[in-house]
């Protein structure tokens, strides 16, 4: 098995098991994890301590599934479909 992470780069598809990339290259592959990072950015009258190291929003929100997910904001805790929106 080989693995491959490529940092800095743009995807811009995935289709017909190729990941395609904005410069151009198509990685051809059956198996295909992607991340990317995310800024924290305040809402109406959010505090902004809440913002955090490398500008991301200090807690923990996972998607479960279809309109379900968990999230957890210092003393807030929500699951289910309000967690999905936020």
């Amino acid at each position: 098995m080989e693995v491959n992470i490529l940092l800095n780069k743009r995807v811009i598809d995935y289709r017909d098991h190729k990941v395609i990339l904005e410069d151009g290259i198509e990685i051809a592959t059956r198996t295909f994890i992607w991340v990317s990072g995310v800024t924290g950015v305040t809402i109406g009258n959010m505090n902004p301590s809440l913002i955090g190291r490398g500008g991301r929003i200090w807690g923990s929100m996972a998607t479960v599934g279809r309109n379900r997910a968990v999230a957890e904001f210092s003393k807030v805790q929500m699951q289910g479909w309000l967690a999905w929106v936020m």
